[in-house]
């Protein structure tokens, strides 16, 4: 929309109601928190803009220290450093809020009907999708994703080997994008052979693009293993979604809905975009089943997918400011003003968030106390997977005994540690490495076991205990 047309003619109601959905989901996206993940992101990032290279080796662990590193993120990791050293983590955060607000906006773009079932849609598909939103690099994936469906839908194929190109060196989830590409190839060659042509080259070149990083041809070895390795691992973003919690059982249901939908509205569609973004769904649906992970990407397409099965062939679109005049039923200077007051409330709540570092946003999870604590910790050191890359950014001279890369760490590593976190010979584990502390969660189970088994607090604080032996 152009804002002078906005300001002479005012908001309708559907307007209104979209601009506030859109600012809602920038604020939620501002406050997404940062995790284990985005500590070691942080130091690679530093690491690359400090020495020009990009970290292939693992240097900040001493289990794993030499082994090979397949960084298929190092882009973001320089990204995310860049960010942080010019604004700090409130720049970070807000990056990642107009990367997610994006992503969602061109959803919306491709959405199709009334706009009260865009909204439903969209207020479905946030609620299922946000509980992933952290300072991690699928966010730019979400945003890449929506990218790539637009390009598809309006059909703009040579933009998408340059742009899995650029995802390729952001994240490994363009193996997703990729395997969505291929299905468009198959759906093509039934439904629009016109198009069959052009998608068997921009595929092939898309793959050739992909080779485009470090990795090379190794990043689809690599990534080939890491659809099965985090399911043996135990990673949680990697299990099975589930009816055992509350987000498991709302996805399920949500999942279900839209497979009703396309067995009841199949026929009424007869679009090449419309039968493309409902087999893409379809699609991601089964891999989202596979791995929670999956979930938000495939919310991001089952929105617009569902909206066209609902909308039965209906044009797509936001609602654009026109010249016809809105009728004062609908009050457009004071909706107009009603989107103001939303937008710099929202902005005053992010901004005293991000003032006070609530600790939902995670910036600061250990204090200075801490990290003297852990620094002085004799080696070996043992810390749990989901506090070392807490230790890489914030004690920098202490290398960690495992971390959430994952991706240096042997498989059967992984799962010993999985079966120590929870417990299992966790003495007799503790006493044949003859560890000098342990760094854990404060709640964590393991914790709990190591103070019965005699072990004393060094450190507790926020959310880490750091333990030493009897």
């Amino acid at each position: 929309m152009q804002i002078a047309p906005i300001l002479r003619r005012g908001l309708t109601f559907a307007e209104l109601s979209a601009g506030l959905a859109f600012v809602v989901i920038a604020a939620l996206g501002c406050m997404s928190p940062a995790q284990s993940d985005t500590f070691w992101a942080l130091r690679a990032g530093e690491d690359i803009w400090r020495t020009g290279r990009i970290p292939l080796v693992d240097t900040y662990s001493y289990t794993a220290a030499g082994r090979p590193w397949p960084n298929h993120e190092w882009l973001w990791q320089a990204l995310v450093y860049a960010l942080y050293r010019t604004g700090g983590f409130p720049l970070v955060a807000a990056a990642a809020g107009a990367m997610l607000t994006g992503a969602y906006l061109i959803a919306y773009r491709l959405m199709a009907g009334k706009p009260a079932i865009r909204l439903s849609l969209l207020a479905i598909g946030v609620t299922l999708g946000s509980s992933g939103w952290s300072l991690r690099p699928q966010v730019a994936s979400l945003l890449l994703l929506s990218v790539f469906l637009w390009f598809l839908v309006h059909g703009r194929y040579w933009l998408i080997p340059p742009l899995f190109a650029l995802w390729a060196n952001v994240h490994g989830v363009v193996a997703l994008g990729l395997a969505l590409l291929v299905v468009a190839l198959v759906c093509a060659f039934f439904f629009a052979r016109e198009r069959a042509g052009r998608l068997v080259l921009v595929t092939g070149l898309a793959m050739t693009a992909t080779l485009l990083s470090p990795l090379g041809p190794g990043l689809w070895s690599f990534v080939l293993g890491w659809i099965v390795a985090p399911r043996r691992t135990g990673v949680t973003e990697w299990a099975h979604i589930t009816l055992a919690s509350p987000e498991g059982i709302a996805f399920s249901v949500a999942g279900a809905g839209f497979a009703i939908l396309v067995f009841r509205r199949w026929r009424t569609i007869q679009t090449w975009p419309d039968r493309l973004l409902v087999l893409l769904a379809l699609a991601l649906l089964g891999a989202a089943c596979h791995a929670v992970r999956n979930a938000a990407p495939f919310m991001l397409i089952a929105m617009p997918a569902a909206s066209r099965l609902i909308a039965r062939g209906a044009p797509s679109g936001v609602v654009r400011a026109s010249s016809l005049p809105i009728p004062p039923s609908e009050h457009p200077r004071a909706n107009l003003v009603v989107l103001v007051l939303g937008t710099v409330t929202a902005l005053t709540v992010v901004s005293y968030c991000w003032a006070v570092r609530i600790e939902r946003l995670g910036w600061r999870p250990i204090g200075q106390v801490g990290v003297s604590a852990i620094a002085a910790c004799g080696k070996p050191l043992y810390n749990s997977y989901e506090v070392g890359g807490i230790i890489i950014w914030f004690v920098r001279d202490t290398p960690v005994f495992i971390d959430s890369r994952h991706d240096p760490y042997p498989p059967e590593f992984i799962i010993a540690d999985r079966e120590v976190e929870k417990g299992v010979d966790a003495q007799d584990f503790f006493r044949d490495h003859g560890f000098r502390c342990a760094v854990v969660a404060a709640d964590a189970r393991l914790g709990a076991a190591l103070r019965r088994f005699g072990w004393r607090p060094r450190f507790q604080g926020g959310k880490l205990l750091v333990l030493e032996p009897p």
